[in-house]
């Protein structure tokens, strides 16, 4: 289903310190110390799950902060449903099918720059903001920036419908067989 928004920034993944998901949180002090009202939903477990908590105290961002915890991978789409923005300040990620997945859901996204695979689904531009990492008031300027695009969202699910094709069993399966053909030639 594709997002209506009306529920603030969200990031998910494993909560490692790969993730960076603390920057994701101070960036939220900063844009509420600028007056967004906005909120934080961080999908996903793991070991700084603690450490992150705390920084939420620290920050006084209890009330705007939801961990959900870990959820399975078919419920990634209802909860993208209501976000506004996809915050993934991770580094040297893999193919990030969380971002994939935000953009398929018309998510406009926030990404860092060493965010590594991310890179190749991130492409600058509307509904797009790539950010200098381990910055928070970077990242709350391009979450700023985005929600003060009237076209990201659109754009954000333009180029979610070309990941989707992109990534459709048919479509993968079909460069699969070519590339199998190919390297069976030589």
């Amino acid at each position: 289903g594709a997002s209506d928004g009306g529920g603030g920034l969200m990031t998910i993944g494993r909560l490692t310190r790969q993730k960076r998901v603390h920057v994701a949180i101070e960036a939220l002090a900063a844009l509420r110390a600028r007056g967004c009202d906005t909120r934080l939903t961080i999908v996903g477990d793991g070991p700084e799950r603690a450490r992150l908590e705390l920084l939420v105290q620290h920050e006084s961002l209890e009330t705007h902060v939801r961990f959900t915890g870990a959820v399975s991978p078919d419920a990634v789409p209802a909860l993208l449903t209501d976000a506004d923005v996809f915050v993934f300040p991770a580094r040297q990620e893999g193919f990030g099918l969380a971002v994939a997945e935000a953009l398929m859901a018309g998510v406009p996204i926030v990404v860092a720059s060493d965010g590594g695979g991310v890179l190749d689904i991130a492409q600058p531009g509307s509904g797009v903001e790539i950010v200098e990492p381990d910055d928070p008031h970077a990242l709350a300027g391009a979450v700023e920036r985005v929600l003060g695009d009237a076209q990201a969202r659109l754009h954000a699910r333009t180029l979610g419908e070309e990941w989707r094709a992109r990534l459709a069993p048919t479509t993968v399966a079909t460069q699969l067989l070519a590339t199998l053909e190919g390297a069976c030639r030589q």
